[in-house]
């Protein structure tokens, strides 16, 4: 990342074909970070419906982070 962040500061040219691919990454990763947590939070529902569920709380950890994650990436992009 911060080769990435050199390189656009000094305007290279392969910044913006290395900014696709990196926030290409961290979009499939953020992706399934919140299907994951969408999957642990059903997870802990099932199972505090069956009188478990003491660590239900814990599901939503992945969202937490994956959700801002997602956000930025979505965003506007910075002029170069």
């Amino acid at each position: 990342m911060m080769i990435v962040g050199r390189w656009i500061w000094s305007g290279h040219d392969r910044s913006r074909s290395v900014l696709l691919v990196t926030h290409g990454l961290l979009l499939v990763v953020g992706s399934v970070a919140v299907g994951i947590g969408v999957w642990a939070t059903q997870a802990a529902e099932h199972s505090g419906a069956n009188g478990g569920g003491l660590l239900g709380p814990v599901a939503v950890i992945p969202l937490l982070i994956a959700g801002p994650v997602l956000v930025w990436l979505c965003g506007p992009s910075p002029s170069p």
